[in-house]
């Protein structure tokens, strides 16, 4: 475990979604600051840190990326849950079915995490047309206590930026005292050399956006 994330406060950040929705891409945008066009379907759980100072302290977000598809998360669902500080829910703005499918996980976030965990939304893909209205996708956000980002990992600037959705939700669990999580027994790693950035890009490449 690196230096930096020993001496944070650290918080498990759980991003959930159907296939496609573009779930690691927008991790990917945020912790590696690229683009993956060629990525292809995420297989179980796949886990990514990164730490920042958020008013004046250190914090480590872990970035827990599930697969959309049942027959993956089957066995998963519990361990995926347990312990969020934090659930972003995504959805892709131009496919009106992974907006309605939204409440599903919201019922599913219900049944496993602590009623006090931060919930987010995000309409990812904002630069295609989109089928889902924002003031539709507004008053469901606020009327489940959430804050709603439109982005897109793909063209960063359209839109709210992807670093002001983590930003945001940084921000928010710099106030808590204690992380519900406290990473468990996972090994946290966090890349600083370049060539290591690089080995860590290579590795998403394999996996869904």
């Amino acid at each position: 475990m690196c230096d930096s994330c020993e001496d944070s406060k650290k918080f498990k950040i759980i991003v959930i979604g159907d296939p496609e929705c573009g779930k690691t891409s927008l991790l990917v945008r945020y912790t590696l600051g690229t683009f993956l066009r060629d990525a292809i379907t995420t297989i179980g759980v796949d886990i990514q840190t990164k730490t920042l100072t958020i008013n004046n302290q250190k914090i480590t977000l872990q970035f827990w990326d599930t697969a959309g598809q049942e027959k993956y998360r089957r066995c998963l669902v519990k361990h995926f849950y347990r312990g969020a500080d934090a659930i972003v829910f995504v959805y892709d703005v131009s496919n009106s079915r992974s907006y309605d499918s939204i409440i599903r996980w919201l019922n599913e976030a219900r049944l496993y995490c602590m009623p006090d965990a931060i919930k987010v939304l995000v309409g990812n893909k904002c630069d295609k047309i989109a089928t889902v209205r924002k003031r539709e996708a507004e008053k469901f956000a606020r009327a489940h206590d959430m804050m709603l980002f439109e982005t897109s990992a793909k063209c960063h600037l359209l839109g709210d930026k992807v670093d002001s959705v983590f930003l945001y939700i940084a921000n928010v669990l710099s106030m808590q005292n204690t992380p519900k999580s406290g990473f468990g027994t996972i090994k946290i790693t966090l890349d600083k050399e370049e060539n290591n950035k690089r080995s860590r890009k290579e590795r998403w490449s394999k996996k869904c956006c």
